[in-house]
């Protein structure tokens, strides 16, 4: 994967990465086998594989999105966008490969939702002053 650090998009870029792993991974036909699918057959009788699984970014894709470019045998093309619906409501934190248990978390206290999504008070993000988040849904509202 890239050489750069998760940034704050860490849920998004590992999305990424396990998806473009388990598509280039294993042959198509036994990734559908193995989920109870059917196996696609290209014209010359052949199971469909996949010729290429690469991030967004390395396939030259332009957009700003998270996601995986496929090329198939047969020829088609395809990107599997990473969208985000809802953020996390507390700190997530990443966990290195190999360790067996994450550490206990360092907050104290419980995280409490607010009662509504437009409940008053502050919000951090970018809504509070005019722009767009991208997570927290409400564009431009300044939490009103």
């Amino acid at each position: 994967m890239d050489d750069e650090p998760w940034d704050e998009y860490a849920h998004e870029e590992i999305l990424q990465a396990v998806v473009r792993h388990l598509l280039s991974a294993d042959d198509l036909d036994q990734i559908c086998a193995d989920a109870d699918l059917p196996a696609l057959i290209d014209a010359t009788g052949q199971p469909v594989t996949i010729t290429s699984a690469h991030t967004y970014r390395d396939a030259g894709v332009l957009t700003l999105d998270r996601g995986v470019w496929l090329e198939l045998s047969d020829g088609s093309r395809f990107g599997l966008t990473v969208t985000v619906s809802r953020r996390p409501c507390g700190e997530v934190t990443l966990l290195p490969p190999g360790n067996a248990t994450p550490a206990a978390p360092t907050h104290s206290g419980t995280f409490r939702r607010p009662a509504s999504r437009w409940a008053a008070g502050p919000c951090g993000c970018a809504c509070t002053s005019g722009g767009f988040c991208g997570g927290c849904g409400h564009a431009g509202c300044g939490r009103r």
